[in-house]
């Protein structure tokens, strides 16, 4: 069975085998710098949050539920107005007579500028919260992978660059780190020189 890879400074390593679920570091272009680890459910949910929407929550799961939750109200109040509206149109002037494509203009403008904003924050947006950059590189995305409940459903957590990338296996407590850590740089500067075999690059 698996046990928790969490680090701390003054404790060391977690060792934990209670409830651990899958954390996937994934590298665009180098795969010996991709990392797969385990985490405790305590030590997940402090580090990525639960499955429940939670509002203004810096946590990524937490932030895409609450954005998911958004959505799905939104799309509850618009199915009752449109069946409302319906039912005065009938009522009243008729089908024939009502504009309902100005109708629909109007009305899902806030239901698909939601959407819009959750498949963002899915696909194209960082992660870091101090970030949220749109990306456009998809060849150089960075990827952590989570299973928050089953080895089926996971979630993808996208990132623009490798320190932003990194900046969650700090908090970790991995060493395995090749970037700045500069969590002030919206956007970091690497290049293959940062790979190369004569250079040491001490860990963290």
């Amino acid at each position: 069975m698996e046990k928790c890879a969490f680090v701390s400074e003054g404790a060391g390593r977690c060792g934990s085998r209670f409830n651990c679920r899958e954390v996937e570091f994934r590298h665009p272009d180098y795969k010996e710098l991709s990392v797969l680890i385990f985490l405790c459910q305590s030590h997940f949910m402090g580090i990525f949050g639960q499955s429940v929407g939670v509002k203004d929550s810096k946590l990524p799961l937490e932030e895409e539920k609450w954005m998911e939750l958004m959505v799905r109200n939104e799309d509850l109040n618009y199915r009752r107005k449109l069946a409302d509206t319906k039912k005065l149109v009938r009522d009243g002037i008729g089908d024939r007579d009502f504009d309902w494509a100005t109708w629909y203009a109007l009305n899902q403008r806030i239901l698909e500028d939601l959407k819009s904003k959750l498949k963002i924050l899915r696909r194209y947006q960082c992660r870091f919260e101090w970030c949220k950059q749109r990306i456009t590189d998809f060849k150089k995305m960075y990827i952590i992978r989570i299973y928050p409940r089953t080895q089926t459903d996971y979630v993808n957590l996208v990132f623009c660059c490798l320190d932003h990338w990194e900046v969650y296996k700090k908090r970790i407590g991995l060493a395995t780190l090749k970037g700045k850590l500069d969590q002030s740089t919206k956007k970091a500067t690497i290049t293959l020189d940062a790979y190369a075999p004569e250079k040491v690059i001490a860990d963290i």
